[in-house]
């Protein structure tokens, strides 16, 4: 695969793992279009911007830091990082008496 397939596949891989719910049953098994619906839903769309931005953010912020480009593992550090990022706050808004712990 060229560079941009593989980075839009590893998006793919993103955005699919850390959203999708788990069966509610050991032997169910998760049609594709379940997961074609959801990562089409507004929710998902919404979840995929504030990412995207954290990480992009985070890219440049290097860049512009060491003067160049993250290597792919860094890429996928600053993903995890981003999609763990936006989790927290997530939690956070719905819950906001959990920082008064």
């Amino acid at each position: 695969l060229r560079a941009e397939e593989r980075e839009r596949l590893e998006w793919l891989i993103y955005n699919v793992f850390s959203r999708m719910p788990a069966p509610q049953a050991d032997d169910e098994k998760i049609e594709n279009d379940f997961i074609i619906n959801m990562l089409r839903s507004d929710a998902c769309e919404s979840v995929k911007v504030d990412v995207f931005k954290l990480y992009t953010d985070k890219v440049v912020e290097y860049s512009k830091t060491y003067g160049k480009s993250p290597t792919r593992d860094m890429r996928r550090q600053f993903m995890v990082s981003s999609w763990t990022q936006c989790a927290i706050m997530d939690h956070v808004e719905a819950k906001p008496e959990i920082l008064s712990i």
